[in-house]
């Protein structure tokens, strides 16, 4: 439990209480693995929030023994009632960037305590996001993702360009309608006058 401090705002407080809360909770919950590591809720240092905007408490997994350091697996905003927890690849990402090559964590058993803290924060009120999105190393870039268009866009842009298409090649003389089929690009031929030969004036 937290040590008592000076006197604290409102969201100062709710945040020391909510620590407290819920490293009770998961006081004995071991995350398994090469490394086992241990549940650890750091609260703000500070005795005022400023309105909830700095009431963000991060979530460390400390190594039941050793020195290996803590991988930070996600943070709780308390003025915005919402904690953003790393998925397992996710974070492994993150620690790969940072040199880090094996989390030594067990999959399912990581899997199995962001579950649990799910279900605890929501009876806090305390909406939990799961952050899906993989950390590039340094000097790498995402691949893009392409850009994705309606599936009527392209069709609309095909039939614009044909009928513009189709307007300025009447304009040039250069493309001719066939009432058998559709527009023939071919030039514009008129046909040559056709001269009536005389008739032979009739015998008497």
């Amino acid at each position: 439990m937290t040590t008592p401090g000076p006197a604290r705002t409102v969201f100062a407080q709710r945040a020391f209480n909510l620590t407290d809360v819920l490293s009770e909770y998961f006081v004995k919950t071991v995350v398994q693995g090469a490394v086992p590591r241990k549940v650890k809720f750091v609260a703000p240092e500070v005795e005022s929030t400023d309105g909830g905007k700095q009431a963000r408490q991060s979530i460390h997994l400390v190594p039941v023994e050793g020195t290996d350091g803590p991988f930070v697996c996600g943070f709780i905003d308390l003025g915005a009632g919402t904690a953003h927890l790393r998925s397992y690849a996710s974070l492994r990402s993150l620690q790969q960037a940072r040199g880090t090559d094996d989390l030594k964590l067990d999959e399912t058993s990581y899997g199995q305590f962001i579950d649990e803290l799910t279900r605890k924060l929501a009876e806090q009120t305390i909406m939990a996001r799961l952050i899906t999105e993989l950390v590039q190393p340094r000097g790498e870039t995402a691949p893009t993702t392409p850009a994705v268009r309606p599936a009527g866009a392209s069709m609309v842009g095909t039939v614009v360009a044909f009928a513009l298409g189709v307007a300025v090649g009447l304009a040039a003389g250069f493309v001719a309608w066939s009432p058998d089929g559709p527009l023939a690009r071919r030039p514009v031929v008129k046909a040559p006058a056709t001269e009536t030969p005389e008739q032979p004036a009739p015998t008497p």
